[in-house]
């Protein structure tokens, strides 16, 4: 599977402002800047990712409201048990 998907892209250096053009297997971040040796990034992200990372939710779509809402009133459940259970009397 490649890195990117929809063809080579562009990464750049955060440090020095670097670009440069990679083949789309090739992924940003396992390069050095071939100027100042830091880490580059991708300059956008692959529009596929979810299609390349398989099960994992998109960042638009996030987790359904109502296990949002389950968790949290589990949350508060536990703690009002726990402050009825040990509060002084």
């Amino acid at each position: 599977m490649n890195a990117h998907e929809h063809g080579p892209h562009e990464c750049y250096c955060p440090a020095c402002g670097h670009t440069e053009q990679v083949a789309e297997d090739k992924r940003c971040n396992t390069l050095s800047c071939p100027v100042c040796g830091q880490r580059m990034r991708a300059s956008e992200t692959g529009e596929r990712r979810s299609l390349r990372v398989g099960t994992a939710v998109s960042q638009e779509e996030g987790p359904p409201l109502w296990l949002i809402l389950g968790g949290t009133l589990a949350i508060l459940g536990v703690g009002f048990f726990l402050i009825s259970k040990f509060a002084p009397k």
